[in-house]
């Protein structure tokens, strides 16, 4: 009968939805897995060439393979992890060390160093950290990654010539906002969420010429959620695209 046909069909598509639900979960935990099983691997390779570059007083042709491989090995490390910072949030097990943070501070060191970033590749940089006293209730070593991996992004794809940052800490209502502008081709609309996406990377749209492996934005809007924040591309046009990550004030302040 119709209704004993529809009662199967039913059953036959939880069976799919259950193991739908276990391969993801399989998956989530084999990434989590296998980024935890390299990082000591890892660890060890940068040990031992920073030990062997130690040893040999004299610099040689082999002194600057070791450099270029300990820079590749460093690069391996912060992609494991991210990925395991990801995976981890994924679970819902991102654990936030929570204290008192002063925004303000806290931008003002992030933006010495971006500055010095910026200025070797002639970008132009411009900044307004707030005033002191923009407390949040946050994670140091997280926010200062999630602000990096901005300000990172907004100088790796800047324009060739002429380019410009400006970083913009402002208060606004319950919360702070962090507004990050950089020159740079236009993001179309169709992919203004896939940037967050973890591994997604635009090369036709962002140049073609950039490297990075797609996981800055998805993990600095990992780390803004949960603060209980956001981070949005606010706009994209004229030439230049703004970001703006909000940080809900501290609270009882």
């Amino acid at each position: 009968s119709p209704k004993d046909e529809l009662g199967r069909l039913a059953a036959v598509l939880n069976q799919m939805m259950d193991r739908l639900e276990s391969s993801f979960s399989q998956m989530k935990r084999f990434s989590a897995d296998a980024s935890h099983e390299l990082k000591t691997p890892l660890a060890v390779m940068q040990g031992k060439i920073e030990a062997a570059l130690q040893d040999h007083g004299e610099e040689s042709e082999r002194d600057t393979v070791l450099v270029d491989v300990l820079e590749r090995v460093g690069q391996l490390r912060s992609i494991i992890d991210s990925l395991l910072m990801l995976s981890r949030s994924d679970a819902g097990s991102l654990i936030i060390e929570e204290q008192e943070l002063d925004l303000s501070y806290l931008m003002a060191e992030i933006v010495e160093d971006a500055e010095v970033i910026a200025a070797e590749e002639g970008i132009l940089f411009e900044s307004k950290n707030g005033s002191p006293g923009f407390m949040v209730n946050g994670d140091e070593r997280l926010l200062r990654l999630a602000i990096s991996n901005l300000l990172t992004n907004a100088t790796k794809y800047n324009v060739s010539k002429g380019g410009k940052i400006i970083s913009d800490l402002s208060d606004s209502a319950n919360a702070y906002q962090i507004s990050i502008s950089n020159t740079g081709p236009a993001i179309q609309d169709e992919i203004k969420e896939k940037i967050f996406e973890r591994l997604y990377r635009v090369d036709t749209a962002r140049g073609p010429s950039k490297s990075g492996f797609g996981l800055g934005l998805s993990l600095a809007r990992v780390i803004a959620l949960a603060h209980g924040g956001a981070l949005e591309l606010s706009s994209s046009e004229g030439g230049t695209n703004c970001f703006v990550m909000t940080l809900p004030k501290r609270k009882n302040s």
